[in-house]
């Protein structure tokens, strides 16, 4: 775990070191240093898994729905429907994974601006 003593020490940390747990302490009141290093940890280390399994698990569901409904009676054959269906659930997986990334250094440079500001 890395101590982190000044605002400045840490966007430069932040920029190098991915993998390491960061400690700060340049704050004054000890809970907000234990309040703001979890959630720099926490989303610094974010790797959008949990919003791409919630993209695909949607995917997925719209998928069943429109095969029992609008596909049923489609054109389309089997295979063509099978392959639009992966297509879709690979690509949207794939968009909320990197939409869960964004989130993530979004609410970083937040965090960043807040503590700027105390």
């Amino acid at each position: 775990m890395i101590e982190i003593q000044s605002l400045d020490e840490l966007k430069d940390y932040l920029m190098i070191n991915r993998n390491s747990k960061f400690d700060i302490r340049f704050l004054k009141d000890e809970s907000l240093n234990l309040y703001f290093s979890i959630k720099i940890n926490k989303y610094k280390n974010s790797c959008g898994c949990n919003t791409g399994a919630l993209f695909m698990s949607s995917s997925i569901l719209l998928c069943i729905i429109l095969k029992l409904t609008i596909f049923n009676f489609s054109t389309f054959t089997w295979f063509t429907q099978t392959l639009y269906a992966l297509l879709f659930v690979f690509s949207s997986s794939l968009f909320g994974k990197f939409f869960g990334i964004l989130i993530a250094r979004i609410k970083l440079k937040l965090i960043l601006s807040e503590i700027e500001s105390i």
